[in-house]
């Protein structure tokens, strides 16, 4: 599975939107969203959330800023 899409799946995921939006969202299936997400959150792709977390929270300081 590409880490653009883990990447794209978890920072959705920690946005709050469900599973079934996600894979709307990204026009894939549910079964990859939840690979994707329990790949992280198992902690295999850890360096992966960790990068995800960094960008969602830069992404939030860019919006408080507005």
């Amino acid at each position: 599975m590409k880490e653009e899409i883990k990447n794209k799946c978890y920072l959705l995921s920690l946005e709050g939107y469900t599973g079934i939006d996600i894979a709307s969202k990204l026009n894939i299936s549910r079964g990859t969203v939840s690979k994707a997400i329990n790949s992280i959150m198992r902690g295999n792709d850890y360096q992966l959330a960790v990068k995800s977390c960094g960008v969602l929270l830069e992404e939030f300081r860019w919006r408080i800023r507005k």
